[in-house]
């Protein structure tokens, strides 16, 4: 089973971005984006959904 990290990761990279731009993009910086994509931590259910939104999936 994939792990949220993965996913986003995936998401992410598939929509050409870097982890800087989607920090941006979401109100975060690039750091937190590789912390997420590595299941360091889990973005809080706001960011999620700031994160759902700019890759489309909301």
């Amino acid at each position: 089973m994939e792990m949220f990290g993965e996913r986003l990761k995936l998401r992410r990279k598939s929509r050409g971005l870097t982890q800087n731009q989607l920090g941006e993009m979401v109100g975060c910086t690039g750091r937190c984006i590789s912390h997420y994509e590595k299941n360091f931590y889990e973005p809080n259910v706001f960011t999620l959904l700031r994160i759902a939104e700019v890759l489309g999936e909301f």
